[in-house]
C-alpha cells in the first residue's frame, strides 16, 4: 500500500467513523420501531436522558433515552409535531353541508 493512501486513510478516518456511527443508530432506531422500552433488558421503566453535543445531528424523531434498570443508553422514535401548537386549525368551509341537517327523506 502506498503512503499516500495510508495518509488519506488516517486523515478521513475521524470523519468516516461518526458517519458510519451515525447511520447505525438511525438503521437500528428505525428497525425496532416506536417505543420506549430498554432494548438491552427490555425494561417500561425508562427516562428522556440529557442530550449530548453528538445528539445534535440525529434527526428531531430520535430521542435519546435511558434504562432506569440496566442505566443504558438507547434511541428511540418520538412523533414530531411539525404545525405550531399555538395556532388553531379550523376548517376553510363547513364539513357537513347545510342540507345534511335537514328532515330525512321519505
Amino acid at each position: 500500500m502506498d503512503l499516500g493512501y495510508i495518509v488519506a486513510l488516517a486523515v478521513a478516518a475521524p470523519a468516516i467513523i461518526p458517519l458510519i456511527r451515525w447511520v447505525s443508530v438511525i438503521t437500528a432506531t428505525l428497525a425496532r420501531g416506536p417505543g420506549s422500552s430498554c432494548p438491552r433488558c427490555r425494561s417500561k421503566n425508562t427516562r428522556r436522558a440529557m442530550p449530548r453535543t453528538s445528539d445534535v445531528f440525529f434527526p428531531a424523531f430520535l430521542l435519546a433515552h435511558r434504562c432506569e434498570e440496566c442505566e443504558g443508553r438507547f434511541f428511540a422514535l418520538q412523533s414530531v409535531n411539525y404545525t405550531n401548537p399555538n395556532r388553531i386549525l379550523r376548517p376553510s368551509r363547513p364539513l357537513i353541508s347545510d342540507g345534511a341537517h335537514s328532515a330525512s327523506r321519505r
